[in-house]
């Protein structure tokens, strides 16, 4: 079954889960996390370490409400957890629980003592070498996933919460629908496998189910648990729990010490550590008590992660337990108390020597040295991160040496290749970087100029306010006759490393072309001027014979009309 959902739209990349998770069963493609279920031990790491919340537990808190609904004989099982996460009183939360609507609410640690006494029936067998603990399921699936070589050392002792389970509903009925109350999202797995517990809640649905239903914690009608006091199986929360458990359940005249050697193992990493010795054959006779979560189940996943709260919580539980041994009243037979383990071995297509080698050349050994082995990708070893990348696991940029050569590399290429001039300068106006284009202009080498102050190389005037005013100047002009440059400087103070930023624009060319145009348009406007004054003379002198050409077709038109009229008149005069 599905445990938990993701949600890619607060998720930032950081790949902090990837990094974190024990198995590796996440990794990262097209900048989203992916689970691999074959990897998954269900351990929760992932929801505890993800800054952003992306993680999202799958509740069956509506199918625990269906039942309750129905008017189903509903009974919690509550793990021994509670005595020391719970910041209320108990008997507030047992009757909170009662006031939800559960007819019983009973502790694991019940049936916890019937585990204690088959583990100690296992550590007295000689025929198996080492004998594991198999109440925490992370640890088991860690076992049957990753180390099935193991699979025989396993104690074929069933979970309490199974064996709770069973007790519940041989006692009311197979009808009787249990709830585990769990700090830890691994028993929705184990869950799943069996038809003994039919839902699994975590404390913090529980607590927000209450706020929902208006339960006030301080004011419910308080009551006990309906089960006796479980003793010194309580304990089994806490490291060495399991072990302190036994030895007083079976009482003090058969130490667990005297007949294997004790070992209290927590969390991922150190469980591997022992495991994996355990499959080279380093480790014998040993009784070995494991812990998926860091500090035991008081550190679950589903567990407040303010500082220090889960070691307050182990003290709580180490407090609120009275040691000492639990009569039996209800117990199983030998197949209720008993199971069976299965390597779920993975199969990995691995790389070639060569392939890993030529995968090591982009990692970690990048420049031809030694591999770094720094871990910062999530493997502790430069070929590990290599091998997760031939399989698909790991993207080469979550290489921490890769990303940091690619990045130098890529502002190496800038420096280089940039047609402008940058320098940064210190305080005091040393030259602390000096580019390839500085080192042309200026002639002199970047060893040579790194050291010496500015004004040796330009006018500092301007650029030195850059530091008393901490006020940047843009792209100002200035012209360096004696280089024969013009250029656009730009001053940025850096205030992390109290520097100034110097970027110097050759524009010479530019310069001059466009005084080559500016001298285009002025010839232009002279050659049109010439041609304007040309027209006017043109224009005048057309007027000029015009004017003397109208005058003279005036005098002869005027002449000739006189002349007309004259001889007019001197006929009209004769006929009279």
């Amino acid at each position: 079954m599905k445990l938990f959902d993701i949600d890619y739209k607060k998720c930032n990349d950081c790949q902090k889960c990837i990094r974190s998770c024990g198995v590796k069963a996440l990794h990262s493609n097209n900048r989203k996390v992916v689970l691999m279920p074959n990897f998954c031990i269900a351990c929760g790491h992932c929801i505890d370490v993800c800054p952003q919340g992306c993680f999202n537990f799958i509740s069956e808190l509506e199918k625990v409400k269906s039942h309750l609904f129905a008017g189903h004989r509903v009974v919690a099982s509550v793990d021994s957890v509670y005595s020391g996460i719970l910041t209320c009183e108990h008997e507030s939360f047992v009757g909170a629980l009662k006031t939800l609507g559960f007819s019983e609410v009973r502790e694991v640690g019940e049936a916890a003592a019937l585990v204690s006494e088959e583990y100690f029936k296992y550590s007295q067998d000689e025929s198996m070498d080492n004998v594991l603990t198999t109440f925490c399921p992370a640890f088991v699936s860690l076992a049957e996933k990753h180390y099935p070589e193991v699979i025989n050392e396993l104690a074929p002792v069933v979970n309490p919460m199974i064996a709770h389970g069973r007790m519940i509903k041989n006692r009311l009925g197979s009808d009787t629908i249990v709830v585990y109350i769990s700090p830890c999202i691994s028993f929705r797995e184990l869950s799943d496998e069996s038809s003994d517990v039919d839902a699994v809640l975590t404390f913090n649905e529980i607590k927000d189910w209450m706020i929902s239903e208006g339960i006030d914690i301080d004011t419910v009608q308080k009551s006990g648990f309906d089960n006796e006091d479980p003793m010194s199986n309580r304990l089994y929360p806490v490291n060495s729990g399991v072990i302190r458990a036994i030895e007083h359940q079976i009482g003090r005249t058969h130490p667990l010490s005297v007949v294997r050697q004790r070992i209290s193992i927590n969390g991922v990493h150190n469980a591997r550590e022992v495991l994996h010795a355990i499959k080279k054959d380093y480790v014998h006779n040993c009784f070995i008590e494991f812990h998926a979560c860091a500090g035991g189940c008081c550190n679950g996943p589903c567990v407040e992660k303010d500082r220090g709260f889960a070691f307050k919580a182990g003290v709580d539980v180490d407090h609120h337990t009275n040691l000492g041994r639990m009569e039996i009243r209800e117990s199983l037979n030998k197949e209720q108390l008993g199971c069976t383990f299965k390597g779920k071995k993975i199969e990995q297509k691995m790389p070639s020597e060569e392939e890993i080698d030529s995968l090591m050349k982009v990692i970690g050994n990048i420049s031809g040295s030694a591999p770094l082995n720094c871990g910062a990708c999530g493997y502790n070893t430069c070929r590990s991160k290599a091998i997760a990348m031939y399989q698909g696991k790991s993207p080469k940029t979550m290489c921490l040496m890769y990303s940091f050569e690619k990045a130098r590399s890529m502002s190496n290429l800038v420096m280089t290749n940039t047609p402008n001039i940058i320098m940064i300068v210190d305080s005091d106006m040393k030259i602390k970087e000096f580019n390839s284009k500085a080192e042309e202009v200026f002639k002199t080498p970047k060893i040579d100029a790194t050291g010496r102050y500015l004004y040796e190389f330009i006018d500092t005037e301007i650029l030195s306010k850059v530091f008393t005013e901490r006020k940047d100047i843009l792209r100002y002009k200035q012209n360096w006759a004696s280089r024969d440059l013009t250029v656009l400087v730009t001053g940025k103070f850096i205030m992390e490393t109290k520097s100034l930023l110097i970027i110097i624009e050759d524009i010479t060319e530019e310069e001059k072309a466009r005084e080559r145009i500016i001298e285009k348009k002025l010839d232009t406007v002279e050659m049109a001027q010439n041609v304007i004054d040309k027209q006017m003379r043109t224009a005048q002198e057309i007027a000029g014979l015009l004017g003397e050409t109208t005058a003279e077709t005036k005098a002869i038109l005027t002449r000739l009309r006189d002349t007309v009229l004259l001889d007019d008149y001197s006929d009209e005069s004769g006929d009279k």
